[in-house]
């Protein structure tokens, strides 16, 4: 399986997509035309993609790099979106198309009116949202989706972003927990290991507490050596403990 690259909250994308997040949650709040496509029919195209192997996945994501405006058939907008997320097309360090031309794909492909209203979108919706916009509404959905199914270890991954950007300590204690789980269920997993990476690099800037940069590093380290080689991953991982350790020593007296 082909997984997710993680959310860092700590290094959420500077630019919103055309001014603030409001466009994105306002696709799961308000109802717009949808195509008459069964919950099932997408649920299988998921599911059919969750079992390609991750250079037909690269495949996919390039073709769907190519889309100015979604097919008009509402399963294939479907299967190459959620191919284009599995490759990490819409993550910051993405090689799948510039930030720019990225951001164009997110409001023109993914968004493009109508969107569909099914579970299997909304899900979809949730965990391009949840990377970039952790507002309340995105919250609220993927409490909804995880309440749904409390096994679905990505939806739990991705509210585990969203909890750990609030300033509540009873939310960041809930998504370390949620990371943390992921992490042990998932022992050869680098993403849900970089997940807890992630949380404790985010504690390091918010208490500038030494100890959490040092488990951050430590987490960082083991996600590298789980990664695959030629991963973007690697390359961010090694630059954010680089950045760790020259914190760290300017707080040193």
């Amino acid at each position: 399986m082909y997984n997710i690259v993680p959310l860092l909250a700590s290094v959420l994308c500077a630019t919103t997509l055309f001014s603030t997040g409001n466009y994105h949650a306002s696709v799961l709040q308000q109802g717009r035309p949808e195509y008459r496509v069964s919950d099932g029919a997408y649920k299988q195209v998921r599911l059919q993609l969750d079992r390609t192997s991750r250079e037909e996945i690269e495949q996919l994501a390039k073709k769907a790099a190519t889309l100015t405006e979604p097919p008009a058939n509402p399963l294939e907008r479907f299967r190459l979106c959620y191919a284009f997320f599995k490759a990490g097309g819409f993550h910051f360090t993405s090689r799948l198309l510039p930030h720019k031309e990225r951001v164009l794909f997110t409001k023109n492909v993914l968004n493009a009116p109508p969107v569909p209203k099914n579970s299997e979108y909304r899900r979809l919706l949730f965990f391009v949202q949840s990377r970039d916009y952790p507002t309340p509404a995105v919250r609220q959905a993927g409490e909804t989706l995880l309440k749904a199914d409390p096994n679905d270890d990505v939806v739990k991954f991705g509210l585990a972003g969203v909890l750990q950007s609030s300033d509540v300590p009873a939310d960041r204690a809930r998504s370390l927990r949620y990371k943390q789980e992921l992490a042990q269920a998932h022992p050869k997993d680098f993403s849900y290991r970089s997940g807890v990476a992630a949380w404790y690099w985010d504690d390091f800037l918010r208490t500038k507490n030494s100890k959490s940069g040092e488990t951050a590093i430590a987490h960082y380290e083991e996600s590298i050596n789980l990664a695959p080689a030629n991963h973007p991953w690697r390359d961010f991982a090694k630059r954010q403990i680089e950045q760790i350790r020259t914190l760290h020593s300017q707080q040193k007296p």
